[in-house]
């Protein structure tokens, strides 16, 4: 994603890498609301951002890495976390949902990888949002 001209990245969005036209990698980040408001699912927490994403995976078969403050969870080739956010006047996310898809990749196992880089990938990402997307509480 390009940065806005502040330097600030969008609140939303998916990104893919190819290599040989087979997708490699996703990164992918989706705000969620308490109430109905706009886009991006309803009730917080990454059950319900795999059920609005369609990604066809279900929290029963991912490891639990973390559930306060942020819900962190991992699956062999896939990994997602939700951090919960102040209330933004703006764009009005009480929490942010950030993940990293490596399905594309057949027969191998990333979940200690993924493990590892979910949750700093993901603070990072948000904190280069900007300001008012999703502060920390």
């Amino acid at each position: 994603m390009d940065p806005y001209e502040s330097g600030s990245l969008p609140a939303g969005g998916l990104c893919t890498v190819f290599v040989d036209r087979d997708p490699v990698i996703r990164v992918d980040t989706l705000g969620s609301r308490d109430r109905e408001s706009g886009g991006g699912p309803i009730a917080p927490g990454i059950d319900s951002y795999l059920e609005e994403r369609r990604f066809g995976l279900s929290v029963a078969d991912s490891e639990l890495i973390e559930e306060i403050p942020n819900e962190v969870r991992v699956w062999k080739d896939f990994a997602a976390v939700h951090v919960p956010c102040t209330e933004s006047s703006g764009m009005d996310y009480t929490g942010m949902n950030v993940s990293i898809d490596l399905r594309g990749n057949v027969d191998r196992d990333f979940s200690d990888e993924l493990k590892a880089i979910i949750e700093p990938y993901a603070l990072d990402r948000i904190e280069r949002m900007g300001p008012g997307v999703c502060d920390n509480p």
